[in-house]
């Protein structure tokens, strides 16, 4: 009876155990396929020390930069690939690397108006609008490069009349003064009116019968 007992007994407690283990509350992740919840530290694949994100995945710690982009903070030191000389520059605050120098009034080109320049070999002088102008002798018509009064020609067909640069920067052609110079024609000069009228010119430039 005595060992009838105790083998029950062993029963048991084997019972029991059993039921404890089985009711033992199991863990749960946030990330159960790498067994690990959203904060915990990491190491990614580097070998760097990160965090566990909502993604699950290994962050490596960084700091908040400025422009996180570039890894670096306004001011910072930067360089600028320029052929392989490595300008040095600072970081703005538009994430950019500018380079290091003087104030320009024309910083895209790294030059101040009035500068000396060349385009297309020829030098010129940058505007203020930061274009690099030919320089040449100052023209009173520098569109047509004369000056007032300069020998000019007419195209009229070929016979190339020879004209006189006016003030108003125009090819005038050469021809004595008239009082009308549209009719060419003084007042008081004989003429013929449309109906074959003769006449004489007036102040208006109207032939008067």
């Amino acid at each position: 009876m005595k060992k009838i007992n105790k083998s029950y007994l062993i029963l048991l407690i084997a019972i029991c155990l059993t039921v404890f283990v089985s009711c033992e509350k199991e863990e749960t992740f946030d990330c159960p396929e790498i067994e690990a919840n959203i904060g915990d530290p990491c190491v990614n694949p580097n070998g760097v020390e990160g965090t566990i994100s909502v993604d699950c995945e290994c962050i490596v710690n960084v700091p908040d930069f400025d422009c996180p982009d570039l890894e670096a903070n306004f001011g910072d030191e930067c360089f600028v690939d320029d052929g392989g000389n490595g300008t040095v520059g600072t970081i703005s605050e538009d994430c950019e690397c500018v380079v290091d120098g003087p104030d320009f009034d024309c910083p895209e080109i790294e030059a101040n108006i009035g500068d000396p320049c060349e385009n297309d070999g020829v030098e010129g002088t940058i505007s203020e609008d930061c274009e690099c102008l030919v320089d040449g002798p100052g023209f009173d018509c520098p569109e047509i490069e004369a000056n007032f009064g300069d020998e000019c020609f007419v195209d009229d067909g070929g016979n190339g009349t020879v004209g006189i640069i006016s003030e108003d920067c125009e090819c005038v052609v050469d021809g004595p003064g008239f009082d009308c110079p549209e009719i060419e024609a003084n007042i008081g000069d004989p003429c013929v009116n449309p109906n074959g009228v003769e006449g004489t010119i007036s102040e208006d430039c109207v032939c008067l019968a």
